[in-house]
C-alpha cells in the first residue's frame, strides 16, 4: 500500500554501490587530496623537462579534458604558493594549513619557498648594508614585497587593529627598527587621543579597571567589536611601554 515498507535506507544503497559506511575525517580527506595533487605535479614535472611552471594557455590541439586537468593542477599549485607566502610573511591564521612535510615536498619538486626566518634575515642584512628598511623593487622584488607586507601589518598593529602576527614576530619587527621608522602624523596623534578617551570611559564604567576581557565578536553587535579594538590598542601600548622601559625605543 503506497509503497510502504519497500524503501531501502540510503546507507544500504550506499553499501550496495561499494561504500563501506565509514566516515572519513576531514583532515584525512585533505591529506589524500593533497598527496594525489602532488603526485600529478610530479608526473607533470617528469613529462616537461623538470619544470613545474604550468602556463595558463596550452596547445589548442589538446583535448578539453587535458586542458581542464592542467588548469586544476595550475590552480592547486598557485594555492600552495599563496599559502606559503602568507606563512613566510608571518601570518598565523586558518587560511594556511600547509605542513612542514608538504612544504619540503614542494621545494623538492622545484618551487622556491623561502621561510619567514630567511626573509627576516635578508631584510636585516639589507638594513646593515643600507641603514634603512626600504627595499627597491627593482633590486629585489621578493624582499620588497615581503618588507611592504610587514610594514602594513605593523601599521595596523600600532593602530590597535587585528593582525595575524604572533607577539614574537611583532617584537621582531620592532627590534629590526619598524617602530623608529613609523611616522607619527597629526592624524595618528588624534587617533591615539580618541583611543585614550575610550579607555578612560571604560575605566570609569568598570570601577577603575582597564582589564578588557577577550570576547568573541558577535555579528551585529558593534559594542563588542569596539571593545576588542580597544583591547588590542591597549596591548600594543603596553608592548611599546615595556620596550621604552627597557631602553629599546626612542
Amino acid at each position: 500500500r503506497g509503497g510502504r515498507g519497500r524503501r531501502k535506507s540510503s546507507v544500504g544503497r550506499g553499501r550496495r554501490k561499494g561504500f563501506s559506511g565509514q566516515l572519513v575525517h576531514s583532515s584525512d580527506s585533505r591529506k589524500i587530496h593533497w598527496d594525489e595533487m602532488y603526485r600529478k605535479l610530479v608526473e607533470y614535472k617528469d613529462a616537461n623537462g623538470g619544470s613545474v611552471e604550468i602556463p595558463e594557455t596550452h596547445d589548442g590541439e589538446m583535448c578539453s579534458a587535458r586542458l581542464k586537468h592542467l588548469e586544476t593542477l595550475r590552480c592547486w599549485c598557485d594555492s600552495q604558493v599563496q599559502q606559503h607566502r602568507r606563512m613566510a610573511q608571518g601570518h598565523v591564521d586558518d587560511a594556511v594549513d600547509l605542513t612542514e612535510e608538504e612544504i619540503e615536498k614542494l621545494r623538492e619538486a622545484g618551487f622556491r619557498l623561502p621561510s619567514y626566518d630567511e626573509m627576516y634575515e635578508r631584510l636585516a642584512v639589507h638594513k646593515d648594508l643600507t641603514g634603512d628598511l626600504d627595499v627597491d623593487e627593482n633590486d629585489d622584488e621578493e624582499l620588497h614585497a615581503w618588507a611592504e607586507e610587514q610594514r602594513k601589518m605593523f601599521a595596523r598593529f600600532c593602530k590597535g587593529k587585528s593582525v595575524s602576527l604572533s607577539d614574537d614576530r611583532i617584537q621582531n619587527l620592532i627590534s629590526l627598527g619598524f617602530e623608529k621608522n613609523r611616522k607619527h602624523s597629526k592624524s595618528q596623534r588624534t587617533q591615539w587621543d580618541k583611543m585614550y578617551e575610550k579607555l578612560v570611559e571604560y575605566a570609569h564604567a568598570n570601577e577603575g579597571s582597564i582589564e578588557i576581557p577577550e570576547l568573541p565578536v558577535i555579528e551585529g553587535n558593534p559594542d563588542i567589536k569596539d571593545l576588542q579594538t580597544l583591547r588590542r590598542w591597549c596591548n600594543s601600548q603596553a608592548l611599546h611601554l615595556r620596550r621604552w622601559s627597557q631602553g629599546l625605543t626612542d
